[in-house]
């Protein structure tokens, strides 16, 4: 949890009013994003679908192309790392999903490739040094959020 955010249970996030708002959901891989993204608009964008075409591309897609659902629009994945250290594109609202790392490791195994285990902590380091650099200039009217997703 990084100071100065903010826990919230699945129950709030469904009460939150993200209508006509930009809500990024981040964590590291395996952490449920993608299913949070699910619970709070079945038309979330998940940049995993755009890592082979690039952050100018993915940015042209979602700000021309995609509709905007009745809910804003909910974009998850590990691109949004990129995304709010660019400030190409500012969010209303910042979600992180956390889980223990043992965690994380079990999904890798269980529905995943077991072989890439040995590559979280650097990856989950080059996450949290993007998400440091963006609370170092985080835009006051922000908001940021923390779901532990405890499954």
């Amino acid at each position: 949890m990084t100071p100065t955010s903010t826990y919230i249970s699945i129950d709030e996030l469904k009460s939150l009013d993200i209508k006509n708002k930009f809500v990024f959901i981040i964590g590291f891989a395996g952490s449920g994003k993608t299913w949070l993204a699910s619970q709070l608009d079945k038309n979330a964008i998940h940049t995993d679908d755009y890592i082979k075409v690039g952050t100018t591309d993915f940015l042209m897609d979602v700000t021309f192309n995609k509709p905007v659902g009745s809910y804003g629009r909910v974009i998850e994945g590990i691109m949004c790392y990129e995304l709010l250290v660019s400030k190409e594109l500012v969010p209303d609202i910042v979600i992180e999903v956390s889980v223990p790392r043992w965690k994380q490791e079990q999904v890798y195994r269980e529905t995943r490739d077991a072989k890439k285990i040995m590559y979280l902590k650097g990856f989950n380091m080059k996450c949290l040094k993007m998400l440091n650099q963006w609370f170092a200039n985080k835009p006051p009217e922000t908001t940021f959020l923390e779901f532990k997703n405890e499954w």
